[in-house]
């Protein structure tokens, strides 16, 4: 079973029941704006999203900080900890990351 479900903002997740009971929920990313912000080579270490049109200094992205080794991507942190869209993407590389 799969239903759509709308947050506060009016944003649409797939929310089904697995086999086992539990409850799995994906995001449309492709709803938002996204930001990629890269290390030089092809791996992308900075990355926000944001409702289309958002000011890249405003208050209003969320941004993640991506930990890469050996060409991968091994660890993914959120900007003050939280995935909340609270953030300033001009403001990425000051952190905290957790």
């Amino acid at each position: 079973m799969s239903e759509t479900l709308v947050d506060g903002k009016g944003t649409g997740y797939r929310a089904s029941i697995g086999s086992d009971g539990s409850i799995r929920t994906t995001t449309p990313v492709d709803i938002y704006t996204q930001r990629l912000d890269y290390d030089g080579g092809y791996q992308p270490v900075y990355v926000g999203l944001a409702e289309p049109g958002a000011n890249t200094g405003s208050a209003v992205w969320q941004v993640k900080k991506n930990t890469i080794s050996n060409g991968i991507i091994t660890e993914i942190k959120f900007a003050s900890g939280t995935a909340l869209f609270d953030k300033i993407w001009d403001d990425r590389e000051s952190g905290p990351y957790s």
